[in-house]
């Protein structure tokens, strides 16, 4: 515009307007007003700009929502992967990705508790927070789903909206009333949020890592896929705490930067064909050079602080576990002692 000021070029509102218009209407008499027809004739030609004209972001959502009221839910997800990539911050992307599993309660639960989790108006919000709670008095999470009820009736107060006879009917029910409230219900969303990101990233392969070193003061781990890949990662994002022997699966965000990896989702699992590879049970007579503090049981290097640990001496028996290390300095693989 001439005063510098930027707006969606009319091409991308013309096209975004067309779409709203194909999509599925309810009648004030519940009837579901869709021309399949003009939508299957419209969705090449949205397509078509979607493809064309990367920089127009929202033809590629109501391309998704097209597709999503015609039933092609698989078409859905590739359309609307990269552009919720883009959006993962605002709460309607996580909508409309419960819609496309919906046949997944999981997945719809885990999708509302990441869109609940977003920076949003109060307002904005109501409805989202209604099916929320749906959910949430289903599952007999009823001090959840009181707080969910309150904040949206606090919001739909604050701006005049009605409050919905459903929500009404819940606050005269004994459940309701005898629910404790939180502020917000943030801190049992947490828990769901790494399922719903794996949603939006299901398009990068999954990778098996096995921990191979933690500090837990800085929240970093050190952690082997393979012999050729390998290094170590901020992992508070996604656990509270994790072992050395800890398998996980992850989804690497491309290389790494001097073995830095960031990392879009992780999950611990239960791998044991894949620890075998890194890990060996030891039964064994320890050998300490003399004047030494660390110690060897066969090819397996035993830190001084284990020597300390386990009071360990010359040619004393011991049990225990190892797991594949690299040295950095012989740059070789080798093992060491847990």
């Amino acid at each position: 515009m001439p005063n510098g000021k930027e707006v969606m070029a009319i091409a991308e509102q013309a096209y975004i307007a067309y779409a709203k218009h194909l999509l599925p209407k309810q009648t004030q008499h519940g009837e579901i007003i869709f021309n399949k027809d003009k939508a299957e004739a419209f969705l090449p030609v949205l397509s078509q700009i979607v493809e064309d004209y990367p920089q127009f972001q929202y033809p590629a959502y109501f391309n998704a929502k097209l597709l999503l009221a015609l039933g092609d839910k698989d078409n859905m997800l590739e359309s609307l992967l990269p552009f919720a990539k883009k959006k993962r911050n605002d709460f309607w992307v996580w909508e409309i990705l419960a819609e496309a599993f919906s046949s997944d309660p999981e997945k719809v639960f885990a999708c509302y508790c990441k869109a609940l989790s977003c920076k949003s108006p109060d307002e904005m919000l109501v409805s989202l927070r209604q099916k929320m709670a749906r959910l949430l008095i289903a599952r007999k999470l009823y001090n959840e789903a009181r707080t969910e009820i309150d904040l949206l009736v606090y919001a739909r107060t604050e701006h005049g909206f009605k409050i919905p006879a459903e929500v009404t009917n819940w606050q005269a029910m004994d459940w309701y009333k005898t629910a404790v409230q939180s502020k917000s219900n943030f801190g049992f969303y947490k828990a769901y949020l790494p399922i719903a990101e794996a949603l939006l990233f299901s398009d990068v392969p999954e990778e098996s890592v096995i921990v191979e070193f933690v500090n837990a003061d800085k929240k970093i781990l050190n952690f082997i896929a393979s012999e050729t890949k390998f290094g170590f990662l901020k992992y508070d994002r996604f656990f509270s705490d994790v072992k050395v022997g800890d398998t996980l699966k992850v989804r690497f965000q491309g290389g790494s930067n001097e073995g830095m990896h960031q990392l879009y989702t992780a999950i611990k699992v239960n791998d044991d064909t894949f620890k075998k590879q890194f890990m060996k049970e030891l039964q064994g007579v320890v050998r300490i050079p003399a004047g030494k503090p660390f110690g060897f049981m066969d090819d397996v290097f035993i830190h001084p602080s284990l020597v300390t640990k386990y009071k360990l001496t010359d040619g004393k028996q011991f049990t225990g576990k190892a797991i594949k290390s690299y040295n950095q300095e012989k740059k070789q693989w080798g093992w060491k002692l847990l």
